[in-house]
């Protein structure tokens, strides 16, 4: 079995970090995975979680989200 590790596209090295910023003229955050050594970025994640917000919210009004 051959393990592989994530490696960055430009750089070629493994190392990634989770980076939150507000792009210019947004109103909103994005959180930004990115090589810790050249900075590119590889990938975004919502800066809330969409689910969770959405499960807390149903158990606050009393709203049963599973079947």
């Amino acid at each position: 079995m051959t393990i592989s590790t994530s490696k960055c596209p430009h750089c070629q090295k493994s190392g990634f970090e989770a980076v939150t910023e507000e792009p210019k003229g947004s109103n909103f955050k994005i959180i930004f995975i990115r090589c810790q050594l050249c900075k590119t970025v590889v990938g975004t994640l919502e800066y809330y979680n969409s689910g969770s917000l959405i499960h807390k919210l149903a158990k606050k009004l009393n709203i049963n989200l599973d079947y």
